[in-house]
């Protein structure tokens, strides 16, 4: 039988847990990384990369208030931005109160 001490089963701890913990997949945009996560369909069961809230332009407030929509510039290239909810919505009349 083979007798591993513990230099050996750290050794081979530091080679197997990467391998079974995987991190949310990122992908890169010129204003950072997007953090996303993995989801599995309910009736399929099969896995899938969700990514909620991408920021696609800066937020319309002040001068920039019912103007063409400018891009996105974020806090850099290496910062993470997690997708992991989304973001909060445009505010909306609701209308049809209004008209009953």
């Amino acid at each position: 039988m083979i007798k591993l001490d513990f230099v050996s089963w750290a050794v081979c701890l530091g080679l197997i847990l990467p391998l079974l913990v995987q991190s949310a997949p990122e992908i890169q945009f010129p204003f950072g990384r997007i953090q996303g996560f993995d989801k599995v369909e309910s009736k399929s069961q099969k896995p899938y990369f969700v990514y909620y809230g991408i920021p696609y332009a800066k937020p319309p407030v002040s001068d920039l208030r019912f103007r063409a929509p400018q891009p996105y510039v974020g806090n850099g290239s290496d910062v993470v931005i997690s997708s992991s909810g989304f973001r909060a919505a445009c505010m909306q009349s609701n209308l049809l109160k209004k008209l009953t």
